[in-house]
């Protein structure tokens, strides 16, 4: 039985490299852009079913934002990057303010009003809003779990989460944070914490038949293993199941902020 298709739609980066003509690998839909006349062409398959045919897939990013950035440093001739800006308190505090109109990722309502819910005041919350700033994150309220934890530290200062998610104020945002906590705290293996941070709770039954599949190949061993560490089982079994919510490459998002 095939998957219900929720809606289609189309990638606003992504390019696909195949080494034969890329008809032999997937239809194709047509589409006519009104505006040009242009013809342009999409695949039909999706990310996980390209990767599955070994097919090359990459984001390329055309921004204005940084155009104009670029244009800047030829006018000002400033090049490189300024690491005390990272630090000044007058564009932290534009930042905790919402003042961030042409700033990437950061000039839509929704970020701006999550950089004040924050508290803004660290480089460190810029990232994590840019990391929550997305549709599973909001759907689950972690800004607010964020907010709440950074003004409340002594709730989660002593859990066992914490040494890895002293960044994020005890909150799990980061797909790197959720490997340590898989291989230090559940004494599971890299591949099975690569899998955990594979798995998406939502989308087509198919992304749900593999969730329930690796939640129940690795819910004994983790549960075990973090109550030998010291976790108590319902904590284990609340910190297991925050695993499969939605997280992002802080790397990633690191350099897209910067």
């Amino acid at each position: 039985m095939y998957d219900k298709v929720k809606y289609i739609g189309t990638h606003a980066a992504g390019v696909a490299l195949t080494r034969e003509p890329i008809i032999n690998y997937t239809a194709l839909r047509v589409k006519k852009i009104k505006e040009t006349g242009e013809i342009k062409y999409f695949t039909v398959y999706d990310l996980n079913d390209f990767e599955a045919m070994n097919v090359i897939k990459f984001d390329m990013l055309g921004l204005k934002t940084m155009g104009i950035l670029g244009e800047l440093r030829k006018r000002t001739k400033r090049n490189g990057f300024n690491e005390k800006a990272l630090k000044d308190p007058k564009i932290l505090e534009a930042f905790r303010n919402g003042e961030t109109t042409g700033v990437f990722q950061m000039e839509k309502d929704a970020a701006r009003k999550m950089l004040e819910q924050v508290h803004c005041d660290c480089f460190d919350d810029v990232i994590a809003v840019n990391a929550m700033n997305r549709p599973g994150p909001l759907q689950l309220k972690m800004p607010d779990q964020y907010a709440y934890n950074k003004t409340h530290i002594e709730d989660v200062q002593n859990t066992l989460v914490y040494p890895y998610t002293k960044e994020s104020y005890g909150t799990i945002v980061y797909q790197e944070q959720l490997q340590q906590i898989c291989i230090n705290i559940g004494g599971l293996p890299w591949s099975a914490a690569d899998k955990i941070m594979k798995t998406d709770r939502t989308g087509t039954a198919a992304d749900i038949r593999r969730y329930h599949e690796c939640f129940d190949t690795y819910q004994d061993d983790f549960m075990e293993n973090a109550v030998k560490n010291g976790m108590p089982e319902q904590e284990a079994a609340e910190v297991f199941d925050s695993l499969f919510n939605y997280q992002f490459n802080k790397g990633h998002k690191m350099c897209g902020t910067v």
